[in-house]
């Protein structure tokens, strides 16, 4: 029985190892792009994207938004997920082309920005999500690549955002 707990444990210190030793050589910084089109313009798209209070009522994980104060004229919002807090400022608005989100709270092992982009496209606007982030400890920067993926978060918002409009929309890279 020993030897079997011993052998257990052996191979969870192994596991936790190589984790950390991939995830070592991983890059800290990473960019990932999706997309998808929405049968609206971009006016519409830029509006809801831009509108962080009305989050809880759309976003899957989002419980709550709540408003905070304005730094250097920049609106700034705190996000509360199953997975926490996380504080927000909307760097750059371009309407109805672009908006730029980053993350400012600073006591999380990663963060970031996701740059949307908004282009008339037929029928309507392709929404693209450009994540430029980074990943500190090693053992997180191998779980956001090879389990959680980087793409996770940009993928479920552009979805949500569909359900919203009552569209079904396809994701793409």
């Amino acid at each position: 029985m020993i030897k079997i707990i011993f052998i257990v444990v052996g191979v969870l210190v192994g596991l936790v190892a190589l984790t950390w030793i991939v995830g070592a050589f991983l890059p800290r910084e990473h960019k990932a792009t999706r997309s998808a089109h929405f049968a609206v313009a971009p006016e519409q798209l830029f509006s809801i994207i831009t509108d962080a209070p009305s989050y809880p009522s759309w976003r899957s994980g989002v419980s709550s938004v709540e408003d905070l104060p304005p730094v250097n004229g920049k609106m700034r919002w705190r996000e509360h997920t199953s997975d926490g807090k996380m504080e927000y400022e909307l760097s750059e608005m371009v309407s109805p082309s672009r908006v730029v989100t980053t993350i400012v709270s600073k006591d999380l092992p990663y963060g970031g920005s996701w740059v949307f982009t908004l282009e008339p496209d037929g029928t309507g606007t392709r929404a693209r999500i450009t994540e430029e982030g980074f990943v500190n400890p090693p053992p997180f920067r191998f779980l956001s690549r090879f389990v959680f993926g980087h793409t996770s978060t940009m993928d479920a918002f552009l979805k949500d955002m569909g359900k919203k409009l009552g569209q079904d929309v396809k994701v793409e890279p």
